[in-house]
């Protein structure tokens, strides 16, 4: 055969790149970016915004302590957070009263209703509005609307024979006092009131 094959362990000429050669990136390579550093966390220092039934809780407290005015306040906001709570809208009402806003009393009581027609707690209020304010008729009108809802409930017929009696419908009176005193025999107003209609009647009591 020809020439003798040179032994690569020995001819160290017949590597292409020297060992000890530093090798270059190729022109195609793609460097790989560093991972961003992950950002600290800051613990948040907002207050948390209150719910409509915290604002509620608060108010009903501050309404124990006589301090109505602020309570209105607080309802306001709470209705702002969640205009679909009838009982905002009562106990609003109720402060409003002890503060002698009374329209505006009648008017957050007839939104309670609106958002719930059973509301037995803000017929009674609503009513007790229109007779403190000698509105008679409104209030018989508003117990005669609870009535269905509550038709045992001896406090509305008395309240309503009360009314009866406050524009001289005597006859309607007596009905409603003894319908409240079949039902509860236990109340001197009730019989106060139907002897003083029967009287007004010229009817033995």
């Amino acid at each position: 055969m020809g020439g003798t094959t040179p032994n690569r362990l020995e001819d160290e000429s017949y590597f292409s790149i020297s060992p000890t050669a530093t090798l270059e990136p190729t022109s195609s390579a793609t460097s790989v970016p560093a991972p961003a550093p992950t950002p600290t966390r800051i613990p948040s220092t907002k207050t948390p915004t209150p719910s409509a039934r915290e604002h509620l809780d608060s108010a009903q407290s501050l309404a124990e302590s006589g301090n109505y005015p602020r309570a209105a306040t607080l309802l306001t906001k709470a209705i702002l957070l969640d205009n679909s709570i009838p009982e905002l809208y009562l106990q609003r009402g109720i402060a409003y009263t002890k503060i002698g806003r009374d329209q505006d009393t009648i008017r957050d009581f007839l939104d309670a209703l609106q958002l719930r027609p059973d509301y037995k707690s803000a017929y009674i209020e609503l009513a007790s509005t229109y007779s403190k304010l000698e509105m008679h008729p409104e209030a018989i009108e508003t117990y005669s609307s609870l009535i269905p809802f509550a038709p045992d409930n001896f406090e509305v017929y008395r309240l309503r024979g009360i009314s009866h009696y406050n524009i001289q419908a005597y006859t309607f009176a007596i009905t409603d006092l003894s319908r409240s005193l079949n039902l509860n025999p236990s109340q001197s107003k009730a019989y106060l009131y139907r002897a003083i209609s029967s009287r007004e009647l010229g009817d033995e009591v």
